[in-house]
């Protein structure tokens, strides 16, 4: 039997699910740039070489693709050989070149390097645009999200109920339990989900496994070929960073939780009908960007590190040796692009994170009256034929 009251957990994961599926379908572009800012990253990643001259050796830090543009210019007198750094080599040497050409094709690959770390937002929207990828990937990824929130939402109100308090519990109390409930529930969420995300961002970025097999690169074809040709585990990359990143939601859903109880409570003080009372869109709909926005800022370096691990691949053959673990990734970020580089990409998710977030609980707010509704409906019939 279904309470009047309060929704059933089954509700709140419809809700939650639609709600999020909404409110990516609207936002995608910015999800679609957020992702490739944050892949960039990765790209970025600097090849060392030594540069043979008259007098010294010279270090010269660039980053891989631009080695591999230099590679292309047949027209020098003096070509020069260029291998990636790896784990077990630091100094890669390469033929005699003179100063005045080394210091041309240093100044070369700063002007490169920083026209590649300032594209702005609208530009790489441009971008994707022109390249008819600002779509890619949007099956999958609404699709696994839908799949994440329905997890999640359907956990946090199981649990929620598990450690449920009685209104004379004190606030502390009351507090504490709510948050233990939605980090559990965030993490059944990351241990079930992290396969379909790690399926999904690799279709998103291009770079399928399942492409040379099938025209058309599903998100279950995807998973299936991660598993066959880099091991299972490979579909579980990151989670140690995804269950880090449990404090995200966490964070999220208590701002917004506590801030709509403390709104409800005002309006039932104020309202003679105190049943039937709830926050309105606007509200929803601040109080969410609001919550996502403060959880972003505190997580995003481990966001951004969850991201390049689950786009490593075991089998890659390119110009750096792979990440070990969170802490690698985080720290050769740091060392190649200096301390913004574990911030890189956070305006462009900072964006689309707040203004997903702030739909997505408008929608769920809305769908929930419905769904709540139709459950009552569905409940009120099965009492009369019994």
């Amino acid at each position: 039997m279904v309470s009047s009251s309060s929704p059933p957990p089954l509700a709140h994961a419809i809700s939650g699910s639609l709600g999020s599926a909404l409110a990516l379908m609207l936002l995608y572009p910015l999800e679609r740039v957020r992702t490739e800012m944050q892949a960039s990253a990765m790209s970025s990643s600097p090849t060392r070489i030594i540069v043979d001259g008259p007098s010294q050796k010279e270090e010269v830090a660039r980053s891989a693709d631009e080695c591999r543009m230099e590679l292309d210019e047949k027209d020098s007198p003096q070509s020069a050989s260029i291998s990636p750094a790896s784990s077990n080599e630091s100094w890669v040497p390469i033929g005699s070149q003179s100063e005045q050409q080394s210091e041309n094709k240093i100044s070369k690959s700063k002007a490169l390097t920083s026209i590649d770390e300032t594209e702005s937002l609208i530009a790489c929207l441009r971008r994707l645009q022109s390249k008819g990828e600002l779509y890619r990937g949007v099956s999958p990824v609404i699709s696994t999200l839908a799949i994440s929130n329905f997890v999640f939402f359907y956990a946090n109100q199981i649990m929620k109920a598990l450690f449920a308090v009685d209104k004379q519990t004190q606030t502390k109390k009351q507090v504490s339990r709510s948050l233990l409930a939605s980090s559990l529930a965030g993490i059944i969420n990351v241990l079930i989900t992290n396969p379909l995300w790690v399926a999904n961002l690799r279709i998103v970025q291009g770079r399928p496994i399942s492409k040379s097999e099938s025209k058309n690169a599903t998100l279950w074809r995807e998973v299936q070929a991660i598993k066959r040709v880099e091991g299972i585990s490979s579909l579980w990359k990151g989670t140690i960073t995804s269950l880090l990143l449990v404090s995200n939601p966490v964070i999220q859903f208590f701002f917004y939780g506590q801030v709509k109880q403390h709104l409800l409570k005002r309006k039932r003080k104020l309202q003679v009908n105190k049943q039937n009372v709830s926050i309105s869109p606007l509200e929803a709909f601040l109080v969410g960007a609001i919550a996502k926005a403060i959880a972003t800022v505190f997580t995003y370096p481990l966001q951004l590190a969850q991201v390049l691990l689950r786009l490593d691949s075991n089998n890659e053959k390119g110009d750096r040796s792979p990440y070990l673990n969170t802490f690698d990734c985080l720290i050769r970020l740091m060392r190649e692009q200096g301390l913004f580089g574990i911030f890189k990409g956070m305006k462009a998710k900072l964006l689309q994170a707040t203004l997903t977030a702030a739909f997505t609980f408008l929608s769920y707010e809305q769908i929930l009256q419905l769904v709540h509704g139709a459950f009552l409906i569905v409940s009120a019939e099965q009492r009369q034929f019994s």
